[in-house]
C-alpha cells in the first residue's frame, strides 16, 4: 500500500479495480518526464495490485494547447516504456478552467 512518498514527475496516484492513474497537475509549459516516478509507483505496489490493470499518466493543466502538447510529448517519451513484463502506460490530459 502506498503512503506518503515522493514520485519524480508525478503529484499523485489513484487506482480502482481496473486502472492505475499517475497524475501530474501543472500550469508550466515544460515538465520533467514521469518515467522515474511511474517506475517508483510500480515498485511500491504489491504485485497483485499492479498487474492486470491499465496504467495511465494523466496531465491536468489549464490550457487545451498545453494539454495537447503534453499528450504528444509524453506519448512519444513513453512509446517504448514498459513496466514489469510488458505493461504499457497510456497518456491522457485534462483541462481545468474557471
Amino acid at each position: 500500500m502506498l503512503s506518503a512518498a515522493n514520485f519524480p514527475g508525478i503529484d499523485g496516484v489513484l487506482g480502482d479495480g481496473n486502472d492505475i492513474y499517475t497524475i501530474q497537475a501543472t500550469i508550466a509549459e515544460e515538465h520533467k518526464s514521469p518515467v522515474d516516478g511511474i517506475k517508483k509507483v510500480w515498485k511500491q505496489l504489491l504485485p497483485k495490485i499492479r498487474k492486470d490493470r491499465t496504467w495511465h499518466f494523466v496531465v491536468i493543466t489549464n490550457s487545451t494547447q498545453t494539454a495537447g502538447a503534453y499528450v504528444a510529448k509524453f506519448t512519444t517519451d513513453l512509446a517504448e516504456f514498459r513496466l514489469g513484463r510488458g505493461t504499457t502506460v497510456e497518456v491522457w490530459a485534462g483541462v481545468l478552467s474557471r
